[in-house]
């Protein structure tokens, strides 16, 4: 009777603030299996969010990152305690062991569309890695040529 009631929400954006969303390259983000090292010889275009959170929780260091190809998908989040002003965060939940332990991580992505999408819109950016000032640091940023809302997927990764 208590499920009619109060049916279950997926994750979305409140649970994502609430968990506190960890942004690859400025976190160290446990249980980000796939590390794949950036090289000028790899074709970052095939990477996935899961392979990007690796690469930079392995090597956050945004000048290694300047002009590779970036196609990700994910939930779109405004949040300035998660990323610069003008700026959004393209997030998906890390799985390490269950869903109960899934966490929000993401890449931050030049707002290009100046808030027209909404948090919680699925969108697919394509676009260069580039950089920007945050918390006193250099972090690597997605600057998009495309930002378009798409169809919903699973927002777990494994």
């Amino acid at each position: 009777m208590l499920a009619l009631l109060l049916p279950p929400r997926s994750l979305a954006a409140i649970s994502a603030n609430q968990r506190g969303p960890q942004i690859a390259g400025l976190t160290s983000v446990r249980g980000a299996a796939t590390l794949r090292r950036v090289s000028l010889s790899i074709n970052t275009r095939e990477f996935s969010m899961q392979d990007w959170v690796g690469a930079l929780s392995a090597d956050p260091n945004p000048h290694d990152y300047l002009g590779k190809p970036v196609v990700i998908a994910g939930l779109l989040l405004h949040n300035p305690a998660s990323a610069p002003p003008g700026y959004a965060m393209v997030l998906r939940y890390l799985v390490t062991c269950c869903i109960a332990d899934a966490r929000p991580v993401g890449l931050i992505v030049k707002d290009t569309t100046h808030g027209a999408i909404a948090d919680n819109q699925w969108v697919t950016v394509t676009g260069t890695m580039g950089m920007a000032s945050y918390q006193g640091q250099q972090i690597a940023v997605v600057e998009p040529k495309q930002i378009q809302t798409t169809k919903s997927q699973s927002p777990y990764i494994y």
